[in-house]
């Protein structure tokens, strides 16, 4: 399948004038958000969880609430910090990822990116984590004091 880039949609001059004044105010502040996007984090803050040794939890918090000019979230991940091997994309109401089938005991770098409407990305949230090797030993209510 090709994959073509969408065209920025041509809004014509008098489109403002013939609009309801609420609607008007909803399009410029999508639009001033979407500006304020490109070239910046999206990414508020984001965190990273060992589930297991081949497993890890991605949270983050995005920079504006609901993420209004975000399709997608991209979530990449591999051993080199410059170029990623494998990406998921996620939901743009998504705050989570797990990221599973890891290697133990390997350094990962995780890159968290907002994919804008035009196909944009924001800067990258980067998170560097570490797998561990060997088995988990897990506490049952019995066992702790």
């Amino acid at each position: 399948m090709e994959r073509r880039r969408l065209k920025p949609l041509e809004i014509p001059k008098n489109f403002l004038t013939n609009t309801p004044p609420a609607l008007c105010m909803v399009l410029r502040y999508l639009n001033l958000i979407e500006r304020l996007a490109k070239g910046t984090e999206m990414i508020r803050s984001a965190k990273i969880s060992l589930v297991s040794n081949t497993t890890f939890l991605l949270t983050w918090e995005p920079r504006y609430n609901n993420s209004p000019c975000a399709s997608i979230y991209r979530v990449c991940w591999g051993t080199n910090v410059t170029s990623a091997s494998s990406c998921r994309d996620m939901n743009h109401t998504d705050t989570s990822c797990y990221v599973r089938g890891l290697t133990g005991d390997t350094l990962y770098t995780f890159q968290i990116t907002a994919v804008l409407r035009d196909l944009s990305e924001s800067d990258a949230y980067t998170l560097t984590a570490k797998t561990h090797s060997g088995t988990y030993n897990v506490l049952g209510s019995e066992d702790v004091p």
